[in-house]
């Protein structure tokens, strides 16, 4: 399960995740087909999910998601993968 998070993230396999990138998936993940335009409730749980990330240790300077890092966490078990 995860690789196939890494890859979902990480579609262009290049190791990272641009902070653009991945705050855009997590919200179009949970606003799903429900809605057409992204909520305040879907921004949130992206921008929350992104300190989640922070404090796993998952980004860099850049706030650009290290895929060799987010493997990390989860097989650590600092994030639910």
């Amino acid at each position: 399960m995860i690789r196939f998070w890494a890859r979902f993230f990480d579609q262009n396999s290049v190791g990272f995740c641009t902070e653009e990138q991945y705050l855009r998936v997590l919200e179009e993940v949970v606003r799903g087909e429900a809605l057409k335009k992204p909520s305040k409730t879907t921004k949130m749980f992206a921008y929350i999910y992104q300190q989640k990330l922070r404090e796993a240790g998952c980004l860099n300077e850049a706030n650009e998601m290290v895929m060799t890092r987010f493997c990390e966490a989860c097989e650590r078990g600092d994030l639910d993968c």
